[in-house]
């Protein structure tokens, strides 16, 4: 039996249809984006119909906070820890 990539369940299939409402993100600032550039749908969490945008969306803009506010750092000690340690 052969299986072709396009027979295979989509994981995010599920997740293009969720929307979520400016009103279920406490953040104020996604709240904000969400208020202003969302369009009438019904949220996936609070089932009002609201402005609100696509999940995936909603990921991107998370992931773009994370990336202009925050930097991954290291996992081994730097030069001053190891120096600590000792």
């Amino acid at each position: 039996m052969s299986l072709s990539i396009a027979s295979l369940p989509r994981e995010d299939a599920e997740a293009d249809s969720k929307f979520v409402c400016f009103a279920c993100v406490c953040d104020s600032f996604l709240s904000d984006v969400i208020q202003e550039s969302g369009e009438q749908q019904t949220c996936s969490y609070c089932h009002t119909t609201q402005a609100a945008i696509g999940i995936e969306e909603f990921a991107d803009h998370v992931e773009a906070a994370f990336d202009r506010h925050y930097r991954r750092t290291s996992t081994e000690p730097d030069d001053y820890e190891c120096i600590r340690r000792h």
